[in-house]
């Protein structure tokens, strides 16, 4: 926890930055998420770098001070290098990996990590080509940066759309459940699906099986699970629906029960069963119910300026309405002492008797 802690100011500017940065050894470009997956002796961090479509993982070394391990001082907190050393290692992801989630898998008793990485991928596998995600097998990763010989290819679950996000459980163990929110590309309500990451017995690599699926009928933004919550119950989806009622559809997230999400029957139903909402949690004010949609600081930014004029003509409707004297006139630019004066509203009959008594003297 203690290797973490240190790394949190990279991880915040990583997590929030959406301008290229560099650190030594190795850049990001357009980093967008971040997920942590467990091999022996270490944990490693990957960043999604959608800027050049591939992912970049780091090192931290988890054993105990002075304990054996297999992860040397001069590894912590760097990032995997690729068989040629003179470069970080570059993970292939697909196109604009926008997301990710860490699935904490063991094997026979040993950390075995895999991440899920949501973006504009699709299933070469698959014909057509599908909408997919991909599963990265972190600890076949680092036994190739170690080895220096190429990684083996990833695995693919199939989704009816492209995915926007995806969350997993906080839970280690053989099997790990995770959830796959996607929306179609024209827009409009999206899915939920539910994936079982295990690792195969064959090729000791993760993979990923969709077990359920059900249909919202609103626009998935983002989705948040309860931290600790090992056997997933609940998945909460925000609710990005344009031009949303207060307390309804477009209005803050919602709960969804995972366990009474229906199972995927052999031959698919189209479209997929609704999802089973537990509750909405609105983000409008009970009081008013004004809708109030999401907005970045920038955007608030720039309605504080677009408003700014109109609060200094308010400003100078008060002063002109206030009695005669220094503070409710302004001498007129370049003009001399006493020359002239202005208001920002027009002149009452004794305003303009004491200027001609001004002008006199």
């Amino acid at each position: 926890m203690n290797r973490v802690s240190l790394l949190a100011p990279l991880v915040a500017t990583l997590a929030c930055g959406s301008n290229p940065s560099v650190i030594p050894a190795g850049d990001f470009s357009g980093p967008t998420g971040l997920a942590i997956a467990p091999v022996i002796d270490r944990d490693l961090l990957f960043v999604a770098n959608q800027g050049s479509n591939e992912l970049r993982a780091i090192m931290l070394c988890t054993a105990p001070a002075g304990a054996p391990t297999t992860c040397p001082d001069r590894e912590d907190q760097q990032l995997l290098p690729a068989p040629i050393r003179l470069v970080p290692g570059s993970i292939a992801a697909g196109k604009r990996p926008l997301r990710l989630a860490g699935a904490r898998l063991s094997a026979g008793g040993v950390p075995h990590g895999a991440v899920l990485v949501a973006g504009l991928d699709t299933d070469p596998k698959a014909s057509p080509p599908k909408d997919a995600l991909r599963v990265i097998d972190a600890a076949d990763l680092f036994a190739a940066s170690q080895n220096r010989i190429k990684a083996k290819e990833p695995n693919y679950v199939d989704l009816p759309d492209p995915p926007i996000d995806v969350v997993a459980a906080d839970a280690q163990g053989t099997s790990v459940t995770a959830v796959a929110a996607t929306q179609p590309p024209a827009g409009g309500p999206g899915t939920l699906t539910v994936l079982t990451v295990t690792v195969d017995g064959d090729s000791g690599l993760a993979i990923g099986t969709a077990t359920r699926q059900c249909a919202l009928d609103f626009v998935p933004a983002r989705l948040a699970v309860v931290p600790g919550d090992t056997a997933l119950q609940r998945v909460y989806v925000a609710d990005g629906t344009p031009g949303g009622t207060p307390g309804g559809i477009g209005d803050g997230a919602v709960e969804v029960s995972v366990p009474d999400i229906p199972a995927i029957a052999a031959s698919p139903i189209v479209p997929a069963p609704p999802c089973p909402v537990t509750r909405r949690l609105p983000a409008s004010d009970p009081a008013d119910r004004r809708w109030r949609p999401a907005r970045s600081s920038s955007a608030l930014r720039r309605k504080t300026k677009r408003s700014a004029p109109t609060t200094r003509r308010k400003r100078a409707r008060r002063t002109s309405t206030s009695p005669p004297g220094p503070s409710a006139w302004t001498t007129e630019p370049g003009a001399a002492e006493g020359a002239g004066w202005s208001s920002s509203a027009p002149m009452s009959v004794g305003s303009r008797r004491c200027c001609r008594r001004r002008r006199r003297r």
